[in-house]
């Protein structure tokens, strides 16, 4: 008796901790670990679809991460109207939600805050945006008020800002001011310097150090609320720590005016400062998670109205610096952001894709595809395993019962049951299940009790239907392939996330091409606005319909820049977008790589202006009729530095220019394929011709050099004359000596005006020819293979088409296994029950007995004849793989489609650069010969007149045509060998999510010399120093080999503009540059010939010339003193451009 009742309490001990199990932690990470074991071993089977990354939960770091405990967090935040139904339902709230909701809480926020800390560091440490707009205002301040925080501490503390408004019941005032937030005790520190900008600011806490500071606040921001009447006595006076306030007992009760929340764009004037606690000491860098004493500091917002600037104001303050163009000069601030977060300054595209891997809401998405396969696969392994389950699948189970009858006796019974099973590949599958009852009787006799037990067993074993291995199988076969596709379509995805992010649409070279454009367009206004300036200055030799042709051109020209501009900032939200960033973060996009589209240096442009601008400042308080020798000295000494900084700078840019394009002349014609003979000729001929034309404005610039000291000497002369003069006694021949004198100082007054014109016109020359130098410098990152040979690379490493082609076989399968469902039914059992004695005779529960126990043995048959819906399924599965068989060959199809199409658009974009070159040049030579015209006085009367400013306008917009096809010409060919490596699927991607090619691992600059890098890529170029790369890199697969005899293919069809390279022939080799937006564009003409005309002797062309001030001069090409005419042809360089 004493055995039995020990039996049956271990048998319920044993049960009741069975049905307890483990907890949700556990499960968890029992899965994650599964997961990751499965995706690590289908990863490691080839190098190339081996993913960085495959953890499902996000970076801390990363705008998805969920700071919240996965098993025990609390709920999002969730909609007030909504959130009412978890507490109360049914009509007048009869029924009570579950309390446990309000016991877990709610967070603050759904998405991660301590993001930010994600940023390029060089934004961690910067000012918030409203920082940085109201950056003057701050710079006023007194020095004794307090630094502003580092940005990391600044942030953490405005998301606690946000919730004590919200329970100090603050109101937001309507007029426009600063949110400010002060405490006492703050050392003070001194002021920020006005040339501390956004840019230039002191390095604050690491990432690591600012999440850290994120945290607490986040602590900080769920402390209890205070009393709304509760303000500090002053500005330095220290405020008590919180008290905790009886939360309210109706969660839903109506709110007031005092619990609207200040917004981030929300603006506060008249609020008293607040006195927040912080968590970190002023110098604590790195502070400790557990340091959470309140230590106060102070934390200023600054949000001054934005400023509009006239409508006047000069388009451009520096036409020639590209990140002008993302700025506003003019009208409301396109770029408004939010200004508690920082501005993310000049970004990479390193930065880009770092950036797109933390937040891409796609690319956690493939991740979570890839684990999902990993669960489904360790399940469908499972399957195979022994398994807690007994005879009909039952899982290990435990009862108590307790009975009673009236007048009666009472029991209690005790029911524990628990089995294992396990299937087999064959589909055979076993069970053994162990059953125990044990009873206990209490009554007025002598209590009783008695146990019972079953050990079970079975086993069945199927001959037809679902039997063999190719049946049983399946699902575990489809599951260890899918986990295989999910990593390779991974590995796909990276390839395509890459090129999507450099020239996706409004990708990374989509913006910078924008750049480009609106920093042509503004170039283009420039040149409008000096033609309309001499056009109104020069009345007498400019027609009025001329004037209001260039003013209507001018205006369109600027609706078209504010459209261009607000396109711009339409594309980097959308960008942001595809980062993972909210669209109100204020990004600029870093233009290193448009460096080679500055056609014109910055120094060249300055000294332009400086040339005419100081010399005129001096120049126009000098009387013409009645000059002075000290003021044409003084004048003369005004061009001194001019000469200087022409001789030390602009001339050495343009030898510097030379010599590079002399290293890389040899290297770009022998690019060019045989075809193209007449552009070798006319890039020869373009190069002697830029070099002639340098020797002749460098002789124009020493001959005018020599001047100057010539003029001096006159100078000195006519004041030894003017001394002696002086003692002449007799006033008639006095007045005579002294109208010799006016005249010889007139005429040194006038070589002195020409003197600075010449100067003026020496540097646009020079530009001329920097602007020839630098369009030959611009190359293209080079691809050099045969269509076949990409198309064999293609149907090789693409790994879409890899699991294409496997799915061909996963339907085959389907097939078969749609067939087995027809067979008959036939099973083979065995079956048996080991049992002790019934419970009333049996104290021991392990007390078997052969004659009370049972076995059986037989076989199972259905007969297959009600079989319609399984005939159809098996049709049905007939017919998706021939579907499948269709969908794989026109997946290849395409896959070869893909390469042809990408390999033809390299071939044509590669000779439309060459055409792009010289359409710059012939475009530019035209807006030259357009201006000598609009100076030519005969075409501004009769039935000329207005033809003018028409042929200007036209030749404007051939200019701005040629520089934006240009930059779209080398963003198209750069797009087009991402493309063409992606869907060769050779793209192999780093760790950090760059292309291992030679022009993305250095930073997007060529590097120099011979270096390796993936099939295709040949030459070198000058540029620094980049890493080198194995060819093709790890994992690469050679190509398929070539087709067989009889089977060829031929290629592209040639074209107007390009000729493909024949079958079987190495296609075209080209050299490229890096790129970036031109200062000015092109402002000279180029000095070519269109082809088929004879080449001009020496790079001249003999044609008037207007100058700034409305007179034409002319010289005899040697440098010899030009002298004074009115419309008279004189010796130019057909490259000069004047305004």
């Amino acid at each position: 008796m004493r055995r039995a009742r020990f039996a049956g309490l271990m048998c319920l001990a044993l049960a009741t901790l069975l049905s307890i199990g483990c907890s949700r932690s556990y499960w968890r990470r029992n899965a994650d670990a599964e997961a990751y074991g499965l995706i690590r071993e289908k990863t490691k089977l080839d190098a190339r679809w081996a993913p960085p990354r495959s953890d499902v939960i996000p970076s801390p770091l990363s705008r998805l991460y969920d700071p919240a405990d996965p098993d025990y967090g609390s709920l999002p935040p969730d909609d007030p109207y909504a959130n009412r139904y978890m507490h109360a339902m049914s009509d007048c709230d009869r029924i009570q939600g579950s309390h446990y909701w309000d016991k877990i809480g709610m967070g603050n926020s759904i998405e991660n805050p301590a993001w930010v800390a994600s940023l390029p560091p060089d934004t961690l440490t910067g000012p918030l945006l409203a920082d940085k707009i109201g950056q003057q205002a701050s710079e006023e301040k007194p020095s004794s008020e307090p630094e502003p925080l580092p940005f990391a501490e600044r942030f953490a503390l405005t998301e606690t800002l946000r919730s004590w408004r919200e329970s100090l019941g603050l109101k937001p005032s309507a007029p426009a001011g600063r949110a400010t937030v002060a405490t006492a005790d703050v050392p003070a520190k001194p002021a920020a310097s006005a040339k501390n900008s956004a840019k230039n600011v002191a390095t604050g806490p690491p990432p690591k150090a600012a999440a850290s500071t994120v945290a607490k606040a986040q602590r900080a921001a769920s402390a209890p609320k205070v009393a709304s009447n509760v303000w500090p006595a002053s500005k330095n006076a220290k405020t008590p720590a919180p008290q905790a306030s009886a939360p309210s007992s109706n969660p839903f009760d109506k709110p007031t005016a005092g619990d609207i929340q200040l917004t981030a764009f929300q603006e506060v004037q008249d609020d008293p400062p607040l006195t927040i606690p912080r968590t970190l000491d002023a110098e604590d860098a790195s502070p400790s998670a557990d340091d959470l004493e309140p230590v106060p500091h102070a934390l200023q917002v600054p949000l001054p109205p934005t400023e509009i600037p006239d409508a006047e104001e000069d388009l451009s303050d520096d036409p020639g610096n590209p990140a002008t163009a993302q700025e506003q000069p003019e009208g409301p601030d396109l770029a408004t952001a939010n200004p508690t977060l920082p501005a993310v300054e000049n970004l990479t595209l390193e930065e880009a894709v770092r950036l797109s891997y933390l937040h891409s809401r796609e690319y956690q998405f493939e991740i979570e595809e890839l684990f999902l396969a990993a669960l489904d696969l360790a399940f469908d392994r499972f399957q195979f395993d022994v398994r807690f389950l007994g005879i009909g699948r039952q899982r290990p189970s435990s009862g108590l019962d307790y009975s009673v009858t009236p007048g009666g006796t009472e029991s209690l019974t005790a029911t524990n049951r628990i089995g294992i099973s396990r299937l087999l590949p064959a589909g055979g599958q076993w069970a053994v299940e162990l059953a125990n009852q044990t009873l206990w009787l209490f009554s007025d006799a002598p209590n009783e009790s008695g146990t019972a037990s079953t050990l079970s067993f079975s086993f069945i074993q199927p001959l037809l239907f679902a039997a063999g291995r190719k049946v049983v199988l399946e699902d575990l076969t489809q599951s260890e392939r899918n986990v295989l596709y999910a990593a390779r379509g991974l590995a796909r995805f990276r390839q395509v996330f890459f090129v999507a992010t450099v020239t996706g649409n409004g990708g990374y070279l989509g913006l910078l091409q924008q750049i480009q454009g609106i920093a042509n367009q503004e170039d283009n206004i420039r040149r409008l606005e000096d033609q309309l300036t001499i056009s109104v200055a020069d009345e007498l030799r400019s027609d009025p319909l001329s004037r209001t042709q260039l003013e209507s051109q001018l205006l369109g020209r600027l609706n078209a820049l504010r459209n261009s501009r607000r396109s711009l900032q339409d594309q980097l939200d959308q960008y942001k977008i595809q980062l993972g960033l909210p669209p109100d973060l204020y990004m600029s996009i870093d233009t290193k790589l448009l460096t080679p589209f500055q056609l014109i240096s910055s120094e060249s442009l300055a000294l332009e202006t400086d040339v005419d601008a100081e010399f005129r400042l001096v120049w126009e308080t000098i009387d013409q009729e009645e000059p002075t020798t000290e003021g044409l000295r003084q004048g003369l000494e005004t061009l001194r530095p001019i000469v200087d900084r022409i001789a030390e700078i602009a001339i050495p840019q343009v030898e510097e220019d030379f010599r590079r394009v002399e290293e890389n002349l040899p290297q770009r014609l022998a690019a060019l394929p045989e075809p193209q003979a007449e552009a070798r000729d006319r890039i020869t001929k373009n190069a002697e011709r830029d070099r002639d034309f340098f020797l002749y404005a460098r002789s124009q610039f020493e001959a005018r050099q020599a001047e100057i000291e010539e003029v001096l000497g006159e100078i000195d002369a006519i004041n030894v004359v003017a001394a002696s003069n002086a003692q002449i006694a007799d006033p008639d021949e006095a007045e005579a000596a002294q109208a010799a004198i006016r005249s010889r100082l007139q005429e040194v007054y006038s070589r002195i005006d020409l003197l600075q014109e010449d100067l003026l016109r020496v540097v646009r020359n020079l530009q001329g020819v920097q602007v020839g130098l630098r369009t030959e410098l611009i190359e293209l990152n080079p691809f050099e293979m045969d269509q076949t040979e990409a198309i064999g690379y293609a149907l090789t490493n693409r790994v879409d088409l890899m699991n294409q082609r496997a799915l061909v076989t996963d339907a085959r399968r389907r097939v078969e296994v749609a067939a087995n469902t027809l067979r008959a039914v036939l099973d083979v059992r065995i079956e048996g029950d080991i049992r002790t004695p019934t419970v009333l005779n049996n104290d021991n529960p392990f007390n078997f007995r052969r004659t009370n126990s049972n076995y059986r043995a037989g076989i199972g048959f259905v007969a297959p004849l009600d079989q319609i819906s399984q005939r159809n399924a098996y049709r049905v599965s007939q017919i998706n793989y021939q579907r499948i068989r269709r969908a794989y060959m026109e997946f290849e199809d395409r896959v070869k489609f893909a390469v042809r199409q990408d390999w033809r658009q390299l071939q044509v974009l590669e000779q439309n650069f060459e055409v792009s070159r010289y359409a710059l040049r012939v475009a530019a030579q035209q807006y030259d010969l357009a201006v000598e015209q609009t100076a030519d006085p005969r075409t501004s009367t009769g039935s000329r007149a207005g033809q003018s400013g028409l042929n200007l306008i036209q030749a404007l917009n051939n200019v701005l045509q040629a520089q934006n096809q240009l930059i779209q010409t080398w963003v198209d060919y750069e797009s087009a060998r991402l493309n063409i490596y992606r869907d060769m699927g050779i793209m192999e991607i780093d760790a950090r999510g760059i292309w291992v090619d030679p022009f993305y691992q250095n930073g997007l600059t060529r590097p120099v010399g011979d270096v390796q890098g993936p099939p295709g890529w040949n030459g070198a170029s000058d540029a620094t120093d980049g890493p080198s790369t194995g060819n093709g890199g790890p994992g690469m697969i050679p190509p398929a080999p070539a087709p067989p005899a009889g089977v060829q293919n031929k290629g592209a069809a040639p074209s107007a503009l390009a000729s493909a390279s024949k079958p079987g022939s190495a296609s075209k080799k080209v050299t490229h540059r890096s790129a970036s937006p031109a200062e000015s564009g092109v402002r000279t003409a180029a000095h070519t010939d269109p082809p088929g005309s004879s080449p001009r002797k020496a790079g001249y062309e003999r044609t008037q010339q207007p100058s700034v001030s409305g007179r034409s001069k002319s010289g005899d090409g040697n440098g010899s003193r030009p002298t004074t005419s009115t419309g008279k042809p004189g010796w130019r360089a057909s490259a000069t451009a004047e305004k």
